[in-house]
């Protein structure tokens, strides 16, 4: 019977190490959307890099031009030289390209990295030798996340967050709850392998 009882305790604190660990990780995603995205807060540097969002074959979601348009003006504000498209497809980040270039962003300072999530488009680009030091810019929940994934890379970034354009509070909520499962997971099994859970 002590065994059974003493089995049960364990179970039971695993279970709570588990769960605040899941809550400690939602609240350092909640507080680092709350990071200042205005461009005048953004210290120069070589890249900006955006994160892509919507499906990978239809047309631009207006989170994705939300953050689009948000490289393109920490460009204008030279804050960066050049703009980093993290994409789900070679259709999409043919549609992001045209997009900047509407926008006055020459063809050279647009690189565009396309792979079914994002921890793998940012790979591609990682292994491109490109410049360490970058702005990102992705939605302010998923901020924190990316921040982690873009380090676990070998990047230094400083995040240069955009509000979510469309979903209530349902949706951010949910919106947290994933992201809080992708730090968590990926502070065990590396945040390259998250992709499945965040993006």
């Amino acid at each position: 019977m002590f065994i059974f009882s003493l089995a049960k305790r364990l179970i039971e604190l695993v279970v709570l190490a588990a769960v605040s660990y899941y809550v400690v990780s939602g609240v350092q995603v909640v507080l680092a959307s709350r990071a200042p995205g205005a461009v005048a807060a953004a210290p120069f540097r070589p890249a900006v890099i955006v994160a892509g969002t919507g499906t990978p074959s239809g047309p631009l979601d207006a989170d994705f031009r939300a953050r689009l348009g948000h490289a393109v003006a920490l460009r204008s504000a030279d804050r960066a030289r050049k703009v980093v498209v993290l994409c789900f497809s070679q259709p999409q980040a043919v549609r992001a390209r045209l997009y900047l270039l509407s926008r006055k962003v020459p063809s050279p300072a647009i690189s565009t990295y396309a792979a079914a999530e994002l921890p793998g488009a940012l790979h591609l680009y990682a292994d491109s030798n490109p410049p360490r030091q970058a702005l990102l810019v992705a939605d302010s929940w998923q901020i924190f996340w990316l921040g982690h994934l873009a380090t676990a890379e070998g990047f230094h970034v400083v995040s240069s967050p955009v509000a979510p354009v469309s979903g209530g509070i349902g949706n951010e909520a949910s919106t947290v709850a994933v992201q809080a499962a992708a730090v968590a997971w990926g502070r065990i099994a590396g945040f390259a392998q998250t992709g499945f859970i965040a993006g």
